[in-house]
């Protein structure tokens, strides 16, 4: 470039370059923000074969949200069950919508309302969705963040090393290099810049979305009980204790009447089971091997509260009599036959505020020949007869923090809004100071738009040797490397520039402004 160029070059503000790049960073924030951070655009990666062959597998569908969806639009709407389906509107049901992939043969079982509705396909790309697929974790991510400081430190180096083989970053109006403070501020105001435009959308995403949202949660809780029983053995040596007690067998010698107790407690999560009560039924059943059945009702009540404890006697003289009428009726002769205690318990309450109904009926197994009354072997390894357990769980729709589902880490949205509204206060005043440093210390411009000089009124040259440059821009390479000032002698008939290094003085003269010898300068090798 002739120096007349470079002389007349317009020289724009300072800080003109960061808003250019905020500029920049906002249109292209308002085509292809991600919704997640309140931006327009949600990014679906194609996992299925269902819209082929205009979609297939692995492509990635930017969709955008619409005011109303018609017949023949590519949504995606949020399944409960499934998450993000893209597929095509074939028509409504009511106010909500009827979907169906291209490539299926059958209509989407379920049909979301317009609310559940992602957006509508704006376009897609294929085969990127699978590889973007590979950097939601963090490794990648953190692999990524090393590329880019990587790239940022040799893009620094390569500078660098430019400087030193005297290749140069000029200022706006190429006029020579920009001295290292104002490219300072400067590359500080673009920071600031992005970090605002950062801070105000984290911001805005945070302000779109509800503090809390539904979520269904699982409310687990147990039913348990524990079976008891006792049988006095008076005047006999059998038993340790005089007794027949829970797990020994009961020999019809000895006792007649076995007293069984029940205790059933039911329990979750502390201090969510409320207002439980409900009734209990207690009976054994008498049974053979062929499905003879005898019920004897051994009582029932009401209890409130999350447990209670039922007893009652059973006789084995009623027992055996009911066993000697079915052997004389029917003929049949068992060896043994089945004994069962079986309470029947109903309840309702509250868990975690959902209604809750209960239902428990377990069963001790006992077994009943001419000598005794034992408890029966487990059918199981690992049963526990005599302390059956039933789990269950109710699901609630609860009210948690919601989150911003941001790549490495998800904040609540109260955290993301005080931390959206501190960072961008504190980003745009200091924004603002920087801008305001930056325009305060614009260098003062000489009268052909050169900047950076110090004008004299003349310069000594007559103990010092002389020697004229080519141009401006060798002038300014010197002051660079000698660390001097650029003198600048103004007359009306003449115009020079100076460096003085020591015992040298290096010289560029312009010349003359005249008719037909507008930006001509003259310089000698």
């Amino acid at each position: 470039m002739d120096q007349g160029t470079v002389m007349t070059r317009r020289r724009y503000p300072a800080g003109f370059s960061a808003v250019l790049a905020v500029a920049a960073v906002v249109v292209l924030w308002w085509h292809f923000g991600p919704a997640q951070l309140g931006g327009p655009t949600s990014y679906i990666i194609v996992n299925g074969n269902s819209m082929e062959p205009g979609m297939e597998r692995g492509d990635l569908a930017l969709v955008r949200r619409a005011a109303s969806y018609e017949t023949g639009d590519v949504v995606t709407y949020r399944h409960p069950s499934v998450g993000p389906v893209i597929h095509r509107v074939i028509g409504t049901e009511g106010a909500r919508l009827v979907l169906q992939g291209d490539n299926n043969d059958f209509v989407d079982g379920y049909r979301p309302a317009a609310d559940e509705v992602i957006g509508e396909l704006w376009f897609h790309v294929p085969r990127v969705g699978s590889w973007l697929a590979r950097l939601h974790g963090p490794l990648s991510a953190a692999a990524l963040l090393a590329l880019a400081f990587g790239g940022l430190a040799v893009g620094t180096g390569g500078v660098r090393r430019a400087r030193r083989h005297g290749r140069r970053l000029h200022n706006r109006d190429g006029r020579g290099p920009m001295n290292a403070p104002g490219k300072a501020w400067q590359d500080a105001a673009l920071v600031l810049a992005c970090a605002a435009v950062a801070f105000a959308a984290l911001l805005a995403a945070a302000y779109l979305r509800s503090p809390q949202r539904a979520e269904q949660v699982e409310l687990p809780y147990t039913q348990s009980g524990v079976f008891t029983y006792e049988a006095a053995a008076s005047g006999s040596g059998v038993y340790d204790s005089g007794a027949a007690t829970t797990g020994q067998p009961v020999y019809s010698a000895l006792s007649d009447e076995v007293v069984v107790r029940f205790a059933y407690t039911v329990s979750g999560e502390a201090e969510q089971l409320a207002g439980v009560a409900g009734a209990y039924r207690l009976r054994a059943e008498l049974s053979d091997r062929n499905g003879w059945v005898r019920t004897f009702d051994l009582g029932e009540g009401r209890f409130d509260g999350a447990a209670f404890e039922a007893s009652a006697a059973l006789r084995l003289s009623s027992l055996r009599e009911a066993v000697a009428a079915f052997e004389t009726t029917t003929g049949v002769r068992n060896q043994e036959y089945q004994v069962a205690i079986a309470p029947d318990v109903t309840a309702t309450g509250t868990i975690g505020g959902e209604a809750l109904e209960l239902a428990f009926a377990p069963r001790l197994e006992l077994i009943l020949d001419p000598f005794q009354l034992r408890v029966a072997p487990a059918r199981s390894q690992g049963e526990q007869p005599m302390a059956p357990e039933a789990e269950g769980s109710v699901m609630a729709v609860h009210r948690v923090a919601d989150r911003l589902p941001l790549p490495l880490y998800q904040p609540t949205v109260v955290a993301a809004r005080w931390t959206g509204l501190a960072g961008l206060g504190v980003s745009l005043a200091t924004l603002g100071g920087v801008l305001l440093v930056l325009f305060r210390s614009a260098p003062e411009r000489g009268p052909e738009g050169m900047a950076g000089l110090v004008r004299v009124h003349s310069v000594p040259t007559s103990r010092s040797r002389t020697i004229d440059v080519a141009s401006f821009a060798d002038l300014v390479r010197v002051a660079e490397k000698e660390g001097c000032a650029i003198l600048q002698q103004t007359r009306p008939d003449y115009e020079a520039c100076f460096v003085q290094a020591g015992e040298v003085t290096y010289r560029f003269e312009a010349a003359p402004q005249g008719p037909g010898r507008a930006g001509e300068h003259r310089g000698a090798a």
